[in-house]
């Protein structure tokens, strides 16, 4: 865990890097308000030179005072004003100085540039995380690591932590400046105080950000924990598992295991603070009542010596208590800082994350010759077999294939390796001869579509679900209704309350949702709003019945006539609509010819076709 911990690193190296970080952290959070950086310098030199005056303030109000007190004998007293004169402009000049120290300090304020920051914070962050997740490749997001670090960020950005931490730096700013003020004031006393005072506030905030860092050390050990919470937490306030849970009356259960994690996360936690407990506190009473007694002795020697006013003792006496207040808010707001820098190095690195697709590359040529797999395998990240491996296949334009085979046998990863979405581990993938990661991945998609099996279900209305297919023709009414009758959808739109307008979410007010095998005729109808050269079809229609499979899959091919299409589906009976079929068995082609050169020669396909004819036969003679 690099951003956590302390770095074993050449010094050089050390530099460069906080130097990146402080250069990404100006650009994510300051540069969106930069008003900011102004009410820091200025509200902290405020609050530095307060404690000077006040300490300058006290000391003549109380000398004044002792010199009245000698005079206060004389018979002859002059009026109540006169007698109050001497006093007031050090009474006012020391209640001036804490009304300013006030009003920098206060919540009000604090809450008010806290909130003026936050906005504009997150919403660089959510900005930024938007565009970093679109340009990663797909097998990213099938990594347990992606999640860690997505998780981590979103703690670290977790409601206003970061923009309240950025405005006490404001406050930061003025107790270190106040706190030097203290020491040079007592360094006018004696020369040798500061240096007796300095090193034990050092000591101090080191001890305190020590434990800071291994408590963010912690925390990072457990986000795996608190991701799990969070799954099991979703179980019983989500829609998506509202029902088995209900049915299957697991709420017991799923309260049992996040109560196991939650306790495990408490006992970890709870050892490591317990741990830094009794050091905590022999440093803090060894620094603030240890100091007090050495420095507040030589201060009263050198009243005894003439060396201080009474005034002047009293006010130094006090700026040492006050100093050991400024010494704590110090070392807690270094340990929010250190936080901070870990919380940022967590983001950093989720915008950083390696595996973005190419930006920079060529245009897809026309498909001439086709589409190659050449030995092209795939595993997925952190897998401990390959899902493809040794695939050799040439897609011809034009030309249908059933791909088919078990569950599991690797039929949509190779349909997504095809679409772009995911890269080969192994081999390569051309078009009319061109390796397919060296075609923009956004202009190759441009000329490929299709329904997936995990298929989207949008948010919004039955027009918009449909002109997702190209973005581009959203506004085009005409072509997104042909889209919807040429896939039968249209006759599910006409019968919803409000028509193409529709909303399709029971999330929000208002909405209305569709059955399954509905929600496919919309996503059919985004792929033929698309209208791209190669058309897959990942199961789109398993909702269905076998023969309305079979009907769907005819009427796609009859209306992508001179494309490319690649049929996916588990009932082979589909197969007999292709001109190829593809039997995939175990991440590797078994098979490959016409459905009667493959039942011709028999083999896998065959015995899985027959099977599964033989099923239907039986539920055809159960049914009658």
């Amino acid at each position: 865990m690099a951003e956590a911990t302390r770095s074993r690193a050449p010094l050089g190296q050390q530099l460069r890097a906080a130097w990146r970080m402080a250069r990404f952290a100006f650009d994510l959070l300051i540069a969106p308000w930069p008003p900011f950086v102004a009410i820091l310098f200025v509200s902290g030199a405020i609050g530095a030179i307060t404690p000077l005056v006040q300490i300058r303030a006290t000391a003549g109000l109380i000398d004044t005072l002792s010199r009245g007190a000698a005079t206060s004998a004389n018979p002859n007293s002059p009026p109540l004003i006169d007698l109050l004169m001497p006093y007031l402009p050090w009474l006012l000049l020391l209640v001036g100085a804490m009304v300013v120290n006030w009003l920098i300090c206060m919540d009000t304020f604090q809450r008010y540039i806290g909130a003026q920051l936050n906005e504009r914070v997150k919403e660089r962050f959510d900005q930024r995380l938007y565009q970093k997740a679109l340009a990663l490749r797909l097998e990213i997001f099938e990594s347990s690591t992606y999640y860690d670090t997505l998780q981590r960020a979103h703690n670290a950005m977790e409601g206003p932590r970061i923009a309240y931490d950025l405005t006490q730096m404001q406050r930061f700013v003025a107790a270190a400046l106040a706190c030097a003020g203290i020491l040079w004031a007592l360094g006018g006393v004696y020369w040798f105080l500061p240096l007796l005072q300095l090193p034990a506030s050092l000591l101090l905030v080191r001890w305190r950000m020590r434990t800071a860092r291994e408590l963010a050390e912690t925390s990072y050990t457990l986000t795996t924990v608190d991701r799990k919470m969070d799954y099991w937490r979703s179980l019983l306030i989500q829609r998506s598992a509202a029902a088995e849970v209900r049915l299957f009356d697991l709420g017991a259960h799923i309260i049992t295991r996040w109560r196991a994690l939650a306790d495990q996360r408490l006992r970890t936690l709870s050892s490591r603070r317990r741990g830094h407990l009794r050091p905590s506190i022999l440093w803090t009473t060894a620094h603030n009542d240890g100091m007090f007694f050495v420095i507040g002795l030589a201060l009263l020697f050198a009243g005894i010596n003439g060396r201080l006013t009474p005034g002047a003792l009293v006010a130094l006496l006090a700026a040492i208590s006050q100093y050991d207040w400024h010494i704590h808010n110090l070392s807690w707001r270094l340990e929010r800082f250190q936080r901070l820098w870990i919380d940022l190095g967590y983001i950093s690195t989720l915008l950083t994350l390696e595996g973005e697709e190419p930006t920079q590359a060529m245009a897809p040529p026309l498909i001439a010759q086709g589409v190659r797999f050449e030995a092209v395998g795939f595993t997925y990240p952190g897998g401990a077999r390959p899902i493809l491996d040794e695939i050799d296949l040439h897609i011809r334009p034009g030309e249908r294939i059933a791909l088919v085979g078990e569950n599991g046998a690797g039929k949509s990863t190779l349909v997504k390796l095809l679409l772009g979405l995911y890269q080969p581990t192994a081999g390569r993938i051309t078009v009319d001869g061109v390796d397919l990661q060296s075609i923009a991945p956004s202009a190759w998609r441009s000329t490929v579509g299709g329904v997936l099996q995990d298929y989207m279900r949008y948010a919004f209305t039955a027009y918009e679900n449909i002109g997702f297919g190209r973005i581009e023709r959203l506004h085009d009414r005409p072509a997104i209704e042909e889209a919807a009758r040429r896939s039968a959808a249209a006759e599910v739109i006409e019968r919803l309350p409000d028509g193409y307008q529709t909303l399709l979410s029971k999330e929000f007010e208002g909405g209305h949702d569709l059955s399954q095998g509905q929600w496919q005729k919309l996503a059919i109808a985004r792929a033929y709003l698309r209208d791209a050269e190669i058309l897959v079809l990942d199961e789109p229609a398993s909702a269905l019945d076998a023969l309305a499979e079979l009907e769907v899959y005819r009427q796609f091919l009859d209306l992508s006539d001179g494309k490319t299409v690649l049929l996916i589906s588990h009932r082979l009976g589909s197969a007999r609509l292709a001109d190829r079929v593809i039997f995939l068995h175990h991440g590797r082609i078994a098979q490959s010819g016409t459905h009667n050169e493959l039942m011709a020669i028999g083999g896998p396909y065959a015995e899985l076709y027959a099977m599964q004819a033989e099923w239907y036969r039986e539920g055809a003679s159960l049914g009658a």
